[in-house]
């Protein structure tokens, strides 16, 4: 019995080390796609495909070599990346973007929470830093991105919610995104115990004043991220 249950351990450890690298290949995929997008295509420098990437300028060169290496640059970049990227380069020319994320969807008639679920997790595990402080509001997409956040600890990282809570929760408690994303990152979560519609402005008034709810307010007034 003592075998089979170190065994059975050793399997889930395994699975989930499998699972992880098969999240970072996909990152650094991505990434250098983007990056010799940007290059080959949109005739960027390397000094400003790192600006936008936000990595160093060894890393943009080493990435360039990879992909020609990879046989991925040619009179045009071969990958099933493509269409992504181009999508995601088109938005952020368009609307000023500093970044933007397109989630793929197989199926035009399938739900389409689960997989912005997932590219919101990947991105938020990343964008996520010690010292920040973040707002964040509730719904079922935000709450389906919790489990493909990857955990790490922070230093100095706070969470605010920015919306009150509601009467009666079905499928989603509103509350609960909130601390549960600040415990992925085993940071502080401050919560508005508070409706999120009240029936008068002396009601929202009297809340804010004498309910504790000025220093969430002007916690939310300086926030890093939203």
């Amino acid at each position: 019995m003592g075998r089979r249950r170190q065994g059975e351990a050793e399997n889930g450890k395994a699975t989930a080390e499998a699972a992880d690298q098969v999240v970072n290949e996909n990152r650094t995929d991505r990434l250098r796609i983007r990056a010799a997008w940007m290059y080959f295509v949109e005739q960027m420098t390397q000094n400003e495909i790192a600006d936008v990437l936000g990595v160093g300028r060894v890393t943009i060169v080493r990435m360039l070599a990879e992909a020609r290496a990879r046989n991925e640059v040619k009179i045009t970049i071969e990958s099933e990346l493509l269409e992504i990227v181009r999508l995601e380069r088109a938005l952020e020319k368009t609307f000023g973007l500093r970044q933007a994320l397109v989630a793929p969807l197989s199926d035009p008639n399938a739900d389409p929470i689960p997989a912005i679920a997932a590219k919101t997790g990947m991105f938020l595990s990343d964008a996520m830093k010690s010292g920040m402080r973040v707002g964040v509001g509730w719904g079922v997409t935000l709450f389906h991105t919790l489990p493909f956040i990857s955990a790490k600890s922070l230093t100095d990282f706070s969470v605010i919610s920015l919306l009150g809570g509601v009467g009666v929760a079905r499928r989603v408690n509103p509350a609960e995104f909130a601390w549960r994303f600040a415990q992925i990152f085993q940071g502080d979560g401050y919560l508005m115990p508070t409706p999120a519609v009240v029936d008068s402005v002396e009601t929202k008034i009297a809340l804010v004043e004498r309910c504790g709810l000025q220093e969430i307010f002007e916690m939310a007034d300086a926030l890093d991220a939203v």
